[in-house]
């Protein structure tokens, strides 16, 4: 309720008013720190990367760089001079923490991340099923999925730096849901893409495409990623471009630590055409670069 000093006049028409506040999230509840409302006569504008009203972020995905740009600066602004992100540095500065554990019987989870102090189930080598209570900030690694991928560690890297994206955009979003509907208060990040604890929930599909996409970006910062292709290319001592840009993906992948299928479509991204052919990923191994020549605009290919 809002008791309105200025406008007395009970006939006229309703108020549109801004409401703020100040506040943290303690305890399983909202602590209100500072609240204010203020009468505003325009209509009210949602800016870019507003929270809606359960603190779900709605980032346009032109601003996804922007995200990544300010989650570096705050977390680990030495990017600009080194390559390779140093996930444990940024993990320490997150007051995260990560262990191993079995997280399925079928492979069908990567990681997990606690939100808040909740129950986590994992198994043993035995097959048996535990349960552990945790802390919140803990994050579980299954390393038996990612060995399923060519680039096991590399593909680890990024799990990991996924769900330190889930903890810098998406903690009050769960928070939120675990103290007024009774929500998660973990979030496991399947290898289909999908979370696997939470069953229709129109939202989760924007949580992890916001984190997937923005841990590309801050794993492959744009301006050092694109300077250090074009850099690779042209120390390459071949004479044929596709065997310039295949070392250069090779030695992107190794510089910074993440997939050569990451490296590929972070370059893609970033309007480096010329992949077809590269690295093609095919019965779990990277088969031999190839070339021929593509017609205008066309990005498919096929090895046998």
């Amino acid at each position: 309720y809002i008791n309105n000093e200025e406008y007395s006049n009970v006939n006229q028409k309703p108020f549109r008013y801004i409401v703020s506040f100040n506040g943290c999230f303690s305890n399983n509840k909202i602590e209100c720190i500072k609240f204010k409302a203020k009468y505003n006569d325009d209509s009210f504008k949602k800016e870019d990367n507003y929270m809606d009203n359960s603190f779900l972020p709605h980032i346009n995905k032109d601003t996804y760089e922007k995200i990544a740009n300010i989650f570096l600066e705050e977390y680990f602004p030495e990017y600009k001079t080194k390559q390779a992100i140093d996930i444990n540095t940024i993990l320490k500065r997150l007051n995260l923490r990560v262990e191993y554990r079995k997280l399925s019987l079928d492979n069908s989870i990567f990681g997990i991340i606690c939100i808040s102090d909740s129950k986590v189930y994992y198994y043993d080598d035995e097959n048996n099923k535990i349960e552990e209570n945790i802390n919140a900030g803990t994050i579980f690694i299954d390393k038996n999925v990612h060995l399923f991928f060519a680039d096991s560690e590399h593909s680890e890297n990024f799990t990991i730096m996924h769900e330190c994206i889930h903890w810098f955009i998406h903690r009050k979003y769960f928070l939120f849901s675990k103290i007024c509907n009774n929500g998660q208060s973990t979030i496991a990040c399947g290898a289909d893409g999908e979370i696997k604890n939470i069953r229709n929930n129109k939202d989760l599909q924007w949580i992890e495409r916001q984190a997937n996409q923005i841990t590309a970006r801050v794993l492959m910062p744009e301006k050092t990623f694109l300077t250090d292709y074009y850099k690779f290319f042209r120390n390459s001592s071949s004479e044929l471009n596709y065997e310039k840009i295949s070392e250069s993906v090779m030695e992107l992948s190794k510089n910074y630590s993440v997939s050569i299928t990451a490296t590929k479509i972070r370059l893609s991204e970033l309007g480096i055409n010329e992949l077809t052919g590269i690295y093609e990923f095919i019965d779990d191994t990277y088969v031999e670069s190839y070339f021929y020549k593509q017609k205008q605009n066309e990005n498919i290919s096929f090895s046998i």
